[in-house]
């Protein structure tokens, strides 16, 4: 039976008005008995989305979601399975029961989760010595100090809390993994050190 939201909505109503009983209403807005049932009783949300319900709180994950978009927007792009150990953590943190195996979401979770957050997929960053040349310009350096004087204002930093080092010598260089990024973002920054090459931090 395919019905409408407008007529779920006017069934909904014409119930906690005391206009039509669950069966006549059933009838004239042409929504099952047992889908008012669920909606006025408040165990289904009217505008719930179909499907699973998600195991942590749809507000919790929204904040998940946007932290992820950020960190990668900062070159601090986590991966997939570094998102699901996050989850897993945050639920033992929160006590909030999971069908996870271990503790630890899989695939399921993964795919309902990019389903719910559309914006989020998989994108391979670049090279830090690619992102370095392109990012090396007088706007973009500009920028990068006044976000930087931000953080240090608003986390009360000092000089005893910033530490300064370098890597000379040491060799990190690699493939850069999959990341969680705002999907369609054609530049993701990541992080590489290059060989034989002092990278302050």
């Amino acid at each position: 039976m395919k019905y409408g939201k407008e007529n779920l909505e006017n069934a909904i109503k014409s119930i906690k008005d005391g206009v039509y009983s669950y069966r006549r209403a059933s009838q004239v807005f042409g929504v099952p008995k047992t889908t008012i049932i669920d909606h006025v009783s408040g165990r289904i949300e009217l505008n719930a989305k179909p499907g699973r319900k998600p195991v942590i709180p749809i507000e919790m994950e929204n904040v998940v979601a946007r932290k992820v978009v950020e960190a990668a927007n900062k070159g601090f792009g986590i991966t997939k399975k570094q998102l699901q150990m996050k989850i897993s953590r945050l639920c033992k943190l929160q006590k909030i029961e999971t069908p996870f195996k271990r503790g630890i979401p899989g695939d399921d979770w993964w795919r309902g989760f990019k389903s719910r957050h559309p914006e989020i997929a998989l994108r391979k960053p670049e090279k830090l010595s690619t992102s370095r040349s392109r990012m090396l310009n007088r706007v973009v350096v500009t920028k990068y100090f006044e976000d930087l004087g931000k953080v240090i204002t608003d986390n009360n930093l000092t000089a005893a809390t910033i530490w300064n080092m370098d890597e000379t010598g040491k060799q990190f260089e690699h493939n850069p993994t999959n990341v969680c990024a705002r999907k369609g973002s054609r530049n993701v920054p990541g992080e590489q050190v290059i060989r034989g090459k002092m990278l302050p931090y």
